[in-house]
């Protein structure tokens, strides 16, 4: 007979694992900063990403002294931290000690020339959004 784990046993032990690997507790890590928001605690919670994926990423105040810039949507930016595992929600997330700015991400970019050549066109962003999300909201691979 299989044994039976509770939640909080399977996610101790992932965070275990996440704990022994060695890449993951000193890694660097380049992206481009989205939902940035600084906590009332100090904390700064975002999310990093690139073309093909995102991770999740927090910074405590502690560590966030050292950082010489404000954080903003859109930057391209080096992370160097530890990939850990949030026990309580099962999420692993990237905790940064030190994040470095690397420019303007590509991301961004590209949506700021899609703002100015709809604005070329005289069509407001919000009206492109609209229709974006209807098109996924009623495309024939939806959900």
């Amino acid at each position: 007979m299989q044994n039976v784990y509770t939640v909080a046993q399977v996610n101790s032990y992932i965070r275990n694992m996440f704990t022994q690997d060695f890449m993951l507790q000193k890694v660097r890590i380049r992206g481009e900063v989205s939902n940035c928001k600084y906590h009332t605690s100090g904390h700064i919670y975002f999310t990093l990403k690139d073309e093909k994926s995102a991770i999740a990423c927090v910074m405590f105040s502690s560590d966030r002294k050292g950082l010489p810039f404000r954080m903003m949507e859109g930057q391209q930016i080096i992370v160097s931290g530890s990939v850990d595992i949030y026990e309580r929600d099962g999420k692993y997330q990237l905790y940064a000690r030190q994040i470095e700015l690397d420019g303007i991400g590509a991301l961004y970019e590209r949506y700021e020339r899609l703002k100015a050549e709809l604005a070329e066109r005289g069509e407001e962003e919000t009206e492109f959004l609209d229709f974006k999300l209807k098109g996924v909201l009623h495309g024939e691979q939806s959900a």
